[in-house]
């Protein structure tokens, strides 16, 4: 559904205000923001703002870029708040977008975040800062950082 509406952006925007995207740049900004309505509204909007006419994928990833860099202060702040292991847990979240075993040994020794009941105690945490959520399906369930832009950031940053 959010393709379609977004494509119908895409025609309004051609149309109405004599600008184009590239389906490259639509497809990067989906992804980048995971379709979350929020996101993706926020990123079109700085687009729109840009008075850019041709819109290409190197200027979507040039606007991430600038969002990210303007809420940096904020992102700092967190860390600030956090335990050293709810923050490292925070960022080896991000890193890997959906988290399945959040205290398996793989994934405990690749960050670096220590013992399972460590893990255990940074998740709860973290859950209940809301700054990670779990998401389930029918077969697995996962965490995922909640803010789309956070866990870009710490993507790109750590």
């Amino acid at each position: 559904m959010r393709f379609v509406y977004l494509f119908i952006g895409r025609c309004k925007l051609v149309y109405n205000y004599h600008r184009e995207i590239s389906d490259e740049a639509i497809h990067f900004l989906l992804t980048w923001t995971r379709t979350h309505t929020y996101y993706t509204q926020t990123l079109c909007n700085h687009l729109y703002a840009s008075s850019l006419k041709r819109i290409q994928e190197e200027d979507v990833r040039n606007i991430c870029s600038d969002l990210l860099s303007s809420q940096q202060a904020t992102y700092i702040q967190y860390r600030r708040l956090l335990s050293p292991v709810q923050w490292q847990l925070l960022i080896a979240i991000a890193k890997e977008e959906r988290v399945f075993q959040p205290q398996s040994k793989a994934f405990l020794a690749k960050y670096k975040i220590g013992t399972p009941a460590n893990s255990k105690r940074a998740l709860e945490a973290l859950l209940d800062k809301e700054m990670i959520f779990k998401e389930e399906d029918l077969r697995n369930s996962w965490y995922q950082v909640y803010d789309v832009f956070l866990s870009r950031w710490l993507q790109l940053t750590f």
